[in-house]
Parts: C-alpha cells; sequence; structure tokens
C-alpha cells in the first residue's frame, strides 16, 4: 500500500497553533503600542526644546531680574526680616529656573518634524523582533532590553538607518533562532503572551501619565492653537519681553535714585 500517512495532529499541537497566533496578533498589538509610547515621548522632548528655546530662557532671566530688583530693594532696608525672606524665595526660584533651562535638551536637527511613516514602520519591525517580552530566558531578556534601548534611541534621533543595522543585527544573531518541542514550546508561548499582555498595561498607564503632564498640555494647547493659525509660543514670548523689558526699567529707576 504506498503514499504516506498523514499524522493526525495532538491536542498540543492545535493548541500551540492557536497561542502563537494569539502571541502575533498581541506582539503586532504592543509594536503599535510601543511606537505610541516612543512617539509621545519624541514629541515631547522636541516640543520641551522648542518651548525653552522660545519662552523658558525668558522665563529664566525674567526670575533673575526680579532676584536682582528685590535684592537691591531689600539693600535699602536691611532690617525689614519679611523683605529679607522674600529676597531669599525670589532668588531661589531665580536659581532653579536658570537650572532648568540649562539643562534644556538638545533638538536633533534629523529628528525635527513628526516622525516619518518609514521611520514609524521600521520602529514598529524591529519592536516586534526584538521586544524583551518576548525573551525565553532571563540571559536572553537582557540581551533584548538592549537592542530594544538601542532601537528607541535611534527612533528619538529619527535614524532609519540605524534601526535597519539593529534590525539586521538581531536577524543574524543566534537569539533569533525559534523552535523547541511541543510541550516546552505551549509553556513558554503561554508565559510570552501573559509578559505581552502586561507590557501592553503598562505602556497604557505609562502613555495616561505623560498626556497628563503639564509639559503634554502645554504641547496639545499649542498644537490646537497652530491649527487656528495662532503662535502661542510666540505670545508667550512678546508678553515675557514685555515683562522683562518692565523689571529692567524698574532696576534702572532704583539705579537712578541717590
Amino acid at each position: 500500500m504506498g503514499g504516506h500517512i498523514t499524522r493526525k495532529k495532538q491536542a498540543e499541537e492545535i493548541e500551540l497553533e492557536k497561542k502563537f497566533a494569539e502571541l502575533e496578533s498581541l506582539t503586532d498589538q504592543l509594536a503599535d503600542s510601543e511606537l505610541d509610547l516612543a512617539t509621545f515621548r519624541r514629541d515631547l522632548i522636541q516640543f520641551e526644546a522648542r518651548y525653552i528655546g522660545a519662552v523658558g530662557v525668558l522665563y529664566a532671566e525674567l526670575d533673575g531680574l526680579e532676584a536682582a530688583y528685590a535684592e537691591r530693594v531689600a539693600e535699602r532696608v536691611p532690617d525689614d526680616e519679611v523683605l529679607q525672606d522674600r529676597v531669599e524665595e525670589t532668588r531661589r526660584r531665580a536659581d532653579e529656573t536658570a537650572r532648568a533651562t540649562a539643562q534644556r535638551p538638545d533638538s536633533d536637527e534629523e529628528a525635527s518634524g513628526p516622525a516619518s511613516k518609514e521611520l514609524k514602520d521600521l520602529f514598529k519591525e524591529a519592536a516586534k523582533a526584538v521586544h524583551p517580552d518576548r525573551a525565553i530566558d532571563a540571559e536572553n531578556r537582557q540581551k533584548r532590553e538592549k537592542f530594544m534601548a538601542r532601537v528607541n534611541d535611534a527612533y528619538e534621533r529619527g535614524d532609519s538607518e540605524a534601526i535597519r543595522q539593529i534590525l539586521d543585527e538581531w536577524e543574524g544573531s543566534p537569539d533569533a533562532v525559534k523552535g523547541e518541542g511541543v510541550g516546552a514550546d505551549l509553556v513558554r508561548v503561554i508565559r510570552l503572551i501573559e509578559q505581552v499582555r502586561m507590557r501592553i498595561e503598562e505602556i497604557e498607564l505609562e502613555l495616561a501619565e505623560l498626556r497628563a503632564s503639564s509639559l503634554a498640555e502645554l504641547m496639545l494647547k499649542c498644537r490646537e492653537a497652530e491649527e487656528n493659525g495662532e503662535d502661542l509660543l510666540g505670545n508667550m514670548k512678546e508678553s515675557l519681553e514685555a515683562r522683562v523689558r518692565e523689571v529692567r526699567s524698574r532696576i534702572d529707576g532704583l539705579e537712578g535714585v541717590a
């Protein structure tokens, strides 16, 4: 009797196929979530650089001038403890603003503007391949975390070529090789599914926190204003410049008084 006998799939094999399909779907969802998080972080970094460059330096200058004015007024009434305390508080605020402005993020010209579709697609492809929550053991997770950190860094810089190189490097590494026994694979894939679900939930919480930040709220307000043909940061800059001139004038007035 010729021909081949087709072996009937065992229940474990059928379940493993279902779980692999579920994992693949969740991994797609995870890559989208990681992309949303990385894009929002990237947008915030770029906006923070714009904000500090447009108005942050003016806030620092204004606080410094306010502190200088308060100090010169206090010099005339050294016994006024309330005024002296106010001077200390004004100087402390000025120092804090100056430090915050000095720590302004670098705005890489290559990364300016929204991420391109090519960059986003590459990020998703790399995230699906190297994500730490697809690790099979602690050593594999550690390697994946390093690769994922490099992918995130390249994405923030807008460096598509770097992501391609990272992906090529990963696909050529032994860690990209799959395959084991059915029973072990089934246990592994169930655990991977749980890890991926947990990471998606973590990303949702992290995004919610970022979106609730004062910087994110200002960024969204500026975007809405731009859609209506307004320049919110430009208006803030003009207002601060006027306040700087006013405080300078007050200081000049004190110097003119004998």
